[in-house]
């Protein structure tokens, strides 16, 4: 049985409670562009033994290259395979006027809960980054997860910022991905005063605790490792963890490339083919990270 559930608030209706491993989903592209719908179902049942839900089109799912079409698709197989455990569709789109038209259409498809990155750009401000959540909240009716990271949108929410995403009714968890060891040292002491709370960064996993889970790309290729550390945090656990991760490359800018060439050789994905900037199939050695992406 999962971990993830559901509470009532008289003034909102029913939210997700998400507690657990929510497992953020690798891609699977064919040479023609299309999502491979059966290396998604055999992906969704390789992470089964670790998955209280399932987040498709995230920076692991490289979903900010993602067109229109394969995100749909992405999202809709994985809710066709998920078993009843909850989806969080990721939203990472330059602007909030654009991560608000996802919003909606995963209302649309089904989802009652997505996960948003901030604004793109080194330049976008603390406040900014507030409104956009703000803004967000009330775009759908389905509930909000902040995604607070740099690789991809430049940026980091501060402590005040993370702080303030609390009076966000809407906003139900926060998934931290910065790595930044004291931000995640001072969530672990804030907690109650914070919403639910998801470890991004593998490295990081031993310092949290006090979160209500994980969000990590390593659980598409170490899932029983996942759900046996977050059943207990145990040091021996960790260090064969962080050994394991090193080793399949998932600590590097390219971890992406390395969990789909793994499960491409374990016969879960059809094919390890990343995903490029018009969302075209690419061979490994013709990816890189970040390509640009980030706003000025």
């Amino acid at each position: 049985h999962w971990r993830c559930g559901y509470w009532s608030c008289p003034d909102l209706g029913l939210h997700l409670m998400l507690r657990g491993i929510l497992v953020p989903l690798i891609t699977p592209i064919q040479a023609n562009g299309l999502v491979c719908g059966d290396s998604v179902a055999r992906l969704i049942d390789h992470v089964g033994i670790c998955a209280d839900g399932f987040v498709p089109c995230l920076t692991t799912g490289e979903g900010w290259r993602l067109t229109d079409a394969q995100w749909c698709d992405m999202v809709q197989s994985t809710l066709r395979h998920a078993g009843g455990r909850p989806v969080v569709a990721g939203i990472e789109e330059r602007t909030t006027t654009q991560a608000a038209a996802r919003i909606r259409k995963a209302a649309e498809l089904g989802c009652t809960a997505v996960i948003a990155a901030k604004p793109f750009g080194t330049a976008v401000t603390q406040d900014e980054i507030l409104a956009h959540f703000r803004f967000l909240a009330d775009v759908a009716d389905v509930d909000l997860l902040a995604y607070n990271e740099s690789w991809l949108t430049g940026n980091v929410a501060s402590q005040p910022t993370l702080s303030a995403l609390t009076t966000i009714s809407r906003l139900v968890a926060i998934k931290e991905s910065t790595g930044i060891a004291p931000t995640t040292r001072w969530m672990a002491e804030h907690r109650s005063e914070l919403p639910a709370l998801f470890q991004g960064a593998e490295s990081l996993l031993q310092m949290s605790e006090e979160f209500d889970g994980f969000i990590v790309a390593a659980a598409n290729l170490l899932p029983t490792l996942c759900h046996d550390l977050y059943s207990a945090l145990d040091v021996g656990q960790f260090r064969k963890f962080k050994a394991l991760c090193q080793s399949y490359g998932l600590l590097s800018d390219n971890w992406i490339a390395r969990i789909k060439a793994e499960l491409h050789m374990q016969g879960v994905l059809s094919t390890p083919a990343l995903i490029g900037s018009g969302g075209e199939a690419l061979g490994r050695g013709a990816w890189s990270p970040l390509c640009a992406s980030r706003a000025p």
